[in-house]
């Protein structure tokens, strides 16, 4: 008889929910499509070298504030998969890769994103510039 009334309670709490006008589940915002052009300095070589590993990411930015897209490298024609995050204040992080790979924490700053990368033992700044 519990299952019975359990499997009630469900069956009205469906029903109730379907009286709730559509407006009430809407997304409150549109997704957002972002393109950077990226910079990693190693830190291994003193950090900000003159010769950063650049790249490019494309990123969609939904309501709930999860990330997706692909990563470019500039020196292959390859896409390597994007997911992350943004909070209400502005801080990001990115896995690139598979398992996360390249992992990034950093915070939108004027329109880019600026923080660190670690790959293995490795560390990085990190820099997104949005593209003109």
């Amino acid at each position: 008889m519990r299952i019975l009334g359990t499997l009630a309670a469900a069956i009205a709490l469906v029903v109730g929910l379907c009286t709730i006008p559509a407006p009430v589940f809407a997304a409150p915002a549109h997704t957002t499509t972002l393109n950077f052009d990226t910079a990693l300095s190693d830190w291994n070589f003193g950090g900000g070298s003159a010769f950063p590993y650049a790249g490019e990411l494309k990123l969609q930015l939904r309501p709930d504030g999860t990330i997706s897209g692909w990563y470019t490298n500039a020196d292959t024609i390859s896409f390597i998969p994007v997911i992350g995050a943004k909070d209400s204040k502005d801080n990001v992080w990115l896995d690139i890769g598979d398992t996360g790979a390249l992992h990034v924490n950093g915070q939108l700053q004027n329109g880019k994103i600026v923080g660190t990368a670690t790959e293995g033992g490795r560390l990085f700044d990190f820099t997104a510039t949005p593209q003109a």
